[in-house]
């Protein structure tokens, strides 16, 4: 019924879906001529895991939803990142958080609605908690967009802190980040930090989309 009423549609092109597969790429048959799936070699670099290129269809789509305001993109795309799920038993899923201002001046955290669309399409059990008050953000940065690699790196280290509040749920758990967007992973490895110096057993990070260089 639910299809009926708001049937699924291309997240670049807003084209009507015929018959989406749940953890299918969801654009029609022209967009997804323009993803391009990330090489096995290039999928994982200083820990962090990213699906496809920043290019094309999916990183409109992900423009539409960052800075657009089309919340409802979230679901396909975070559904799409179920495929990127390894191995790993994960205990807890979470996400750099964004600057409370940020926030309020977006109206949501796009990582924040990823995460939670990933979780519910997660793709065997035992399927791991998501808590997205682990950590908080302790400045405000600029945005990593308008920086070099070695900027951006400075802009972010230090930025994130364990919540005391957390600290119990952190300690020995295996915990993966998630992020609609990597570069130079220079945001998740400084979340990362924040949470091995908490006492995280494990820490892994997961984003749709990488920027190559």
């Amino acid at each position: 019924m639910l299809d009926l009423l708001l049937p699924p549609t291309c997240v670049a092109c807003s084209y009507l879906l015929r018959d989406p597969a749940p953890l299918a790429l969801p654009l029609c048959s022209n967009c997804a001529l323009s993803a391009v799936p990330l090489p096995r070699a290039e999928r994982r670099i200083d820990g962090i895991d990213a699906l496809y290129a920043y290019e094309g269809a999916l990183a409109q789509a992900l423009t539409r939803l960052k800075f657009g305001g089309h919340r409802a993109l979230a679901g396909p795309l975070g559904r799409l990142l179920a495929a990127g799920i390894g191995p790993t038993p994960w205990d807890l899923v979470t996400t750099a958080p964004l600057h409370p201002w940020r926030a309020f001046c977006r109206g949501y955290d796009q990582a924040a609605l990823l995460a939670h669309y990933l979780v519910q399409a997660w793709p065997r059990a035992p399927r791991p908690r998501l808590h997205l008050r682990l950590l908080r953000r302790d400045r405000r940065t600029l945005p990593q967009t308008e920086l070099d690699r070695r900027a951006r790196l400075r802009n972010v280290e230090g930025a994130f802190s364990p919540l005391a509040a957390a600290l119990k749920m952190i300690q020995g758990r295996r915990i993966l980040l998630i992020d609609d967007v990597t570069t130079t992973g220079a945001t998740i490895s400084a979340a990362r930090d924040a949470l091995l110096g908490a006492g995280a057993a494990e820490v892994g990070g997961l984003a749709l989309l990488r920027a190559l260089p």
